[in-house]
């Protein structure tokens, strides 16, 4: 088994334990394993050429172009740059970006999935929808406020 591999197994098996499901239908959550994020490696210490590579397989460039282009990403000159990593398009890349930024590693068995699911069927969902409600409603306020949409529709 490969390094990531070991590494995603023994995610799946902590997980499960780490998964806190309350009886009084307030929203699931991670006991500790939510403290964790992966920071991309300096690439500047590799010659150029295997640095192209790099980027290449790991950074969906075209979607970073689109949205510095758009100032919804890497505005701010104060802040660490972000990247955006490429990641299966196969339905669920959505938890694949969050298991790579929690943990390094894509969710390739769909544990974060099933918990989602589990977790939209269980608990009860109006406080999901209502504070889905008011981000959208804050997110049109910034818009016209600054005359810029700070956020993609697409990332709802």
């Amino acid at each position: 088994m490969t390094a990531n591999m070991l590494k995603a197994v023994k995610i799946r098996e902590r997980l499960h334990e780490d998964l806190v499901k309350p009886a009084n239908g307030i929203i699931y959550h991670l006991k500790t394993m939510y403290r964790y994020t992966v920071e991309m490696f300096r690439t500047c210490q590799f010659c150029h050429q295997f640095q192209s590579v790099l980027q290449k397989s790991l950074i969906d460039q075209s979607t970073q172009c689109s949205l510095e282009h758009k100032r919804q990403l890497n505005w701010c000159r104060e802040v660490r740059k972000l990247v955006p990593l490429k990641t299966n398009g196969d339905g669920n890349c959505l938890l694949h970006a969050v298991s790579l930024s929690m943990w390094g590693v894509q969710d390739a068995d769909l544990v974060l999935r099933k918990i989602l699911f589990s977790a939209l069927k269980e608990v009860d969902t109006r406080n999901f929808k209502l504070r889905w409600q008011l981000e959208t409603v804050k997110s049109q306020e910034m818009c016209m406020i600054f005359g810029i949409c700070v956020c993609s529709p697409l990332l709802y």
